[in-house]
């Protein structure tokens, strides 16, 4: 059940967690995608705080703000070899 709500700059869906083989997700309405700017297939970067989990759209020159320690090769270089 999806439920929306607006507040200030904000808004705020509840989504339900789905089973997806083995793993959970939860499921984007066209209109979520489309205020990330992504699309099936792509990658999103999802940050984990003590509370939250942030989605946002990856980067093309950047998996995270401000990457200069080369991390963004070493990323590229394990999805390659473990696909």
């Amino acid at each position: 059940m999806e439920r929306d709500w607006t507040h200030k700059n904000m808004a705020i869906q509840i989504q339900q967690i789905v089973q997806i083989e083995d793993a959970c997700g939860i499921t984007f309405s066209p209109e979520m995608l489309a205020h990330l700017k992504v699309g099936i297939g792509e990658e999103v970067q999802v940050v984990m705080t003590e509370n939250d989990l942030i989605i946002r759209k990856v980067l093309p020159t950047n998996y995270l703000d401000g990457d200069s320690d080369g991390l963004q090769d070493i990323v590229h270089e394990a999805k390659e070899m473990y696909k």
